[in-house]
């Protein structure tokens, strides 16, 4: 993991004992990559430790994809401009309306 501030190396994670093809920021405190060895590994983002692994893809796996819809929209203000009051109200208007489009 990259600070694109500083252009350092902040983590390194590793397992996978082959290519790395996709790496996605979960939302809520996991990265997860995917791999040409049949695996996904969830990593805890704050200090890179290895959460678990998912294995047994009959093949590469080749993308990732999550509803990251409740992650992108706790964001500091909502499509008004207005910030919540605190960040339960937040997680709260974020979660109001899932699947009421």
């Amino acid at each position: 993991m990259w600070d694109a501030a500083t252009r350092r190396c902040v983590l390194s994670m590793s397992n996978h004992s082959a290519m790395v093809t996709a790496v996605l920021w979960g939302g809520e405190g996991l990265i997860y990559s995917a791999s040409r060895d049949c695996s996904i590994s969830a990593w805890d983002e704050a200090d890179g430790k290895l959460v678990r692994v998912f294995k047994g893809h009959g093949h590469w796996v080749n993308t990732l994809a999550l509803s990251s819809g409740f992650a992108l929209r706790t964001g500091a203000f909502d499509h008004n401009g207005k910030a919540p009051a605190d960040v339960e109200v937040g997680r709260c208007m974020a979660g109001w309306g899932e699947g009421s489009g």
